[in-house]
């Protein structure tokens, strides 16, 4: 099963796979930019000058995934993801006898009309071209001046993640434990923490620190926490299998 996590892994790939089904394509190389380095992957793959069936001089990188959260009152909304390639052409060894003969501005126009009606069931919704949808990209200084570079812009979103969801805020209450009265040598009260998600595991901690697994002043809760004297931090957190962890709770815990 595909997660939202997945999609910005993969989605990529695929762009990269719907250029090589076209045949406009068979000629030149399609990268995709692991790291976002336009000049350190055309060094690596010699993309612009590399020969494709036979031509040369135009070469086509698939960016990393830029996303944006534009549902940010829902909790776990669908991000809108915005894919981008970008054509780079060496002019020169793209018209010599053994070029492509495609210019970087013909390229950027055929990836619009290829991934603007791309379907990808399962994966995202609405490919559409953002804005601008296409636009120069200086190369000048970082690749020479023979390249001409361009940037093609499409924005969709995310199949919301159905199985997502988030642990419930620990709450704090507090009660006298049996047999003991205000001002007593024993525990003035006690803290109990409680938590709606089912079978959530609660860290809490009594200094301040992160309530977490791997924190040696964390504690797992499992019964009420005496209160013996007062000036300490009470944090908790929730944690549950798959899910998001909850919201830290924090209290100052005063005893009068």
């Amino acid at each position: 099963m595909i997660t939202a996590l997945d999609i910005i892994d993969r989605l990529p790939y695929e762009l990269k796979d719907r250029l090589e089904a076209d045949s406009f394509f068979e000629d030149i190389p399609v990268v995709v930019a692991e790291d976002g380095n336009v000049k350190r992957e055309i060094e690596k793959k010699q993309a612009a000058v590399t020969a494709k069936s036979g031509r040369r001089g135009v070469a086509v990188l698939v960016l990393q995934i830029v996303a944006d959260d534009d549902f940010p009152n829902l909790g776990f909304g669908p991000m809108t993801l915005r894919p981008a390639f970008q054509v780079i052409e060496n002019v020169e060894l793209n018209r010599d006898t053994n070029g492509t003969h495609k210019s970087a501005r013909k390229v950027a126009r055929r990836i619009r009309d290829v991934v603007k009606v791309c379907g990808m069931q399962g994966l995202v919704a609405s490919i559409q071209t953002d804005k601008p949808c296409i636009e120069p990209v200086n190369l000048g200084e970082e690749m020479g001046k023979l390249l001409k570079g361009y940037q093609v812009n499409f924005k969709c979103f995310e199949i919301p993640d159905k199985n997502m969801s988030q642990v419930q805020t620990p709450v704090f209450r507090s009660l006298m434990p049996a047999g003991t009265s205000p001002g007593s040598s024993s525990a003035a009260f006690q803290v109990v923490i409680d938590c709606a998600t089912p079978e959530a595991t609660i860290f809490y901690t009594l200094d301040d620190s992160y309530p977490r697994e791997g924190n040696p002043q964390a504690h797992v809760y499992a019964d009420p926490i005496d209160v013996p004297v007062s000036g300490f931090i009470l944090r908790a957190c929730g944690y549950g299998a798959g899910m998001i962890a909850s919201w830290v709770n924090r209290a100052e815990i005063v005893v009068q």
